[in-house]
């Protein structure tokens, strides 16, 4: 019975983990004070509606499109729009010199560069990344 009831908290675990995964990760540059972002909060970051963070200084957004299906379920999960219409809203935005739309990167090594070299960065990746300089933030439920 024990083994089995261990079985079953460590298959858990390993779902759990690989959950997150899937979902991808949210990583800031160091700078960035807050470590944990609501979906409210991510909304208002990524339509560029928060432009500034809590100290002044400008938030810079991106997302990166290496694993397009990581982008897509991220923005439906936590924007409540699909992509095409995420993208639909920044063109719009941009021609109408509303603002500036979010970098977007195709490959890891272009996300580290611009993180480690942008204060106030926040990106959306689908894969970890550890570098001095970067940190993964939480996406809590709120």
């Amino acid at each position: 019975m024990r083994i089995c009831i261990r079985l079953i908290v460590a298959l858990t675990l390993v779902f759990t983990i690989s959950y997150a995964n899937e979902q991808g990760f949210l990583v800031v540059s160091e700078d960035v004070e807050q470590n944990s972002f609501s979906k409210k909060e991510l909304t208002e970051i990524f339509l560029g509606k928060k432009l500034n963070w809590k100290d002044g200084r400008r938030v810079h957004i991106g997302y990166s499109i290496e694993k397009e299906p990581f982008l897509q379920e991220f923005i439906s999960e936590n924007l409540g729009i699909n992509y095409r219409r995420f993208k639909k809203y920044w063109i719009k935005k941009v021609f109408a010199g509303y603002g500036v739309a979010p970098k977007i990167f195709r490959s890891n090594k272009e996300v580290l560069e611009f993180i480690s070299s942008t204060e106030g960065a926040v990106v959306f990746t689908p894969e970890i990344l550890l570098k001095e300089g970067i940190k993964i933030a939480e996406i809590s439920e709120k």
